[in-house]
């Protein structure tokens, strides 16, 4: 019998019965992503669109400064949306785990995920706080980092 271990991001552990050892292949010889989803259990997604829109339908100066400073959109509440497609959500996960943890995908839960506006994701990684306060991180489409917000 053979038996495999996958320790995310450190090694490969191979261990046989028959031979009694073990053997560990060098760091970094195999990096493992666990493929991550939004939480759509807790109401975080939820929670998060009703942060998020009155930053998106705020009127007059100050509100503009604070979406230019955060590179989202103007608009109604209706283009911020929970983001329930698990390709979307995956593909905006992992780069989470890659750009705030490292690559290191133990670290990170599910997600809260809302797209805003035909070209931006804004992200809740629970894992990421500012003492009391949670981060939110804003993505482009094509997963660039823009900005950060705390909550």
């Amino acid at each position: 019998m053979l038996l495999r271990m996958v320790i995310i991001g450190v090694a490969v552990i191979t261990a046989s019965s028959s031979t009694r050892s073990t053997s560990a292949a060098p760091v970094g010889a195999q990096y493992t992503f666990v493929a991550g989803h939004c939480d759509r259990t807790s109401g975080r997604g939820a929670s998060l669109r009703n942060y998020i829109v009155p930053i998106v339908t705020g009127v007059g100066s100050a509100a503009d400064r604070v979406r230019n400073s955060l590179s989202l959109p103007a608009g109604q509440a209706s283009v911020v949306t929970i983001v329930t497609d698990d390709s979307v959500c995956t593909a905006v996960y992992l780069a989470q785990v890659r750009l705030k943890h490292g690559g290191d995908s133990t670290l990170v839960g599910p997600i809260g995920l809302v797209q805003v506006g035909s070209d931006r994701y804004v992200v809740e990684d629970v894992s990421r706080r500012a003492g009391e306060w949670a981060l939110l991180d804003v993505y482009d489409t094509s997963l660039n980092y823009l900005a950060s917000i705390t909550r």
